[in-house]
């Protein structure tokens, strides 16, 4: 079949998040923390696999309640495609992690801070594929195929969130690494989207416990 399995959930996407600059009830919180944030220059394809919960559930998995198990890889296989009547390909992506926390609060709104990274950050292109539906469709883009177009997104293979006491103290740190063996990986112009929003937009994401920073300085690897 040339589109034999079925498409996972998109959940990436760029994600607006309205009043970003107000975080409301931000005096009362008394373990505000100062985060930041390494993004990666180089973007990885996904297809249609949720990139966010690939890394989120692959961070939750290698790294337990006070640090990760760096050498250990989590991976997904996925027959993917990536262009308009493109060939299907067996594709593993690869995830691993390395990082210290004192409490799984902290790892949970690290997670968070990169997931929300990740998601901002994609790229989101719509693609036509051709669904083998009846036995004269062999080969994609055939006329007597059933067409459909379908959303694939490419996200940024490195991330690292860094969690500071006021007074300089490291009291966490996450990263991840993304790899995908079936195709080459493109390039990603970080330094526009460290100009842009994206600071506002970690600021915003929710605290976890009392875990929570209030600002982040951001730069590129």
């Amino acid at each position: 079949m040339l589109f034999r399995k079925s498409t996972l959930p998109l959940l990436l996407g760029v994600s607006t998040l309205a009043d970003a600059f107000v975080i409301t009830g931000l005096h009362n919180r008394q373990s505000a923390l100062h985060g930041q944030f390494t993004l990666g220059n180089t973007k990885i394809p996904l297809s249609t696999v949720d990139g966010a919960a690939f890394v989120g559930d692959s961070l939750r998995s290698l790294c337990s309640d006070f640090g990760c198990d760096e050498g250990t890889t989590d991976t997904v296989e996925y027959v993917a495609q990536f262009e308009t009547y493109g060939d299907m390909k067996d594709c593993t992506w690869s995830l691993t992690a390395s990082g210290n926390y004192d409490s799984t609060d902290e790892r949970d709104y690290m997670i968070n801070v990169l997931t929300t990274a990740l998601t901002t950050t994609a790229d989101v292109e719509t693609i036509t594929v051709s669904i083998e539906d009846n036995p004269l469709c062999t080969h994609q883009g055939q006329p007597s195929c059933t067409d459909k177009d379908i959303q694939v997104t490419s996200a940024v293979n490195f991330g690292q969130v860094v969690l500071n006491q006021d007074d300089g103290s490291n009291t966490g740190q996450l990263e991840y690494h993304l790899s995908v063996e079936c195709v080459d990986s493109s390039g990603f112009d970080c330094p526009s989207f460290v100009s842009g929003n994206l600071k506002d937009i970690l600021s915003a994401v929710p605290e976890v416990g009392n875990i929570f920073a209030q600002v982040f300085d951001i730069a590129c690897a």
